[in-house]
């Protein structure tokens, strides 16, 4: 399936995401707040905020190599993703933990050398991101080149990845990997 993340151009604190369908039908919606020591984001089924899809929180207040808890709306664990630290300082990636903490895909920038242009030289390279389970290439992240608004393509193959995981991955990605963009 094929969604479209869009972070709002002007929020006074914080970061807010819709996630759109292939028919333009409004799927999921998050405000990130500003100023937070320990990450917590809600994501809602739309933008009255009425039924929470999945909820995302960090597992420690700060950490390089933060880990990401995704939990459903009764609050089981779906599955986590880990940032890689230091070698997200080159080209972006994040592990795709099961709820019991195994590794069972990952999230990786696609070009080390455009992740060196975009970090060295511009914002303006958009960013793709490939998506793995095992040796399974299931999906990917694509940033579309928006001078004034974030926009992240979604592709996802959801007998994979629980359409959930993938939402809650883009809006980290947007969140998180798209404050260099």
């Amino acid at each position: 399936m094929k969604y479209l993340l869009k972070r709002k151009f002007f929020t006074l604190l914080g970061k807010e995401f819709t996630i759109f369908d292939d028919k333009n039908n409004i799927v999921a919606y998050a405000k990130q707040k500003a100023f937070k020591l320990k990450e917590e984001i809600l994501v809602y089924t739309d933008s009255t905020k009425e039924q929470v899809l999945v909820s995302i929180k960090a597992r420690n207040v700060w950490d390089f190599g933060a880990t990401y808890d995704i939990r459903d709306e009764n609050n089981e664990l779906l599955g986590a993703f880990r940032r890689m630290g230091v070698r997200s300082m080159f080209r972006d990636e994040w592990r795709i933990l099961t709820p019991g903490d195994n590794e069972i895909g990952v999230i990786q920038e696609e070009s080390s050398i455009l992740a060196l242009v975009r970090r060295l030289l511009t914002n303006l390279v958009p960013q793709k991101f490939d998506l793995r389970i095992g040796e399974s290439d299931v999906g990917g992240f694509q940033q579309q080149f928006n001078l004034f608004r974030y926009q992240l393509e979604i592709e996802i193959d959801e007998t994979f990845l629980d359409k959930r995981m993938a939402f809650a991955a883009a809006i980290l990605l947007g969140a998180i990997e798209g404050r260099q963009g």
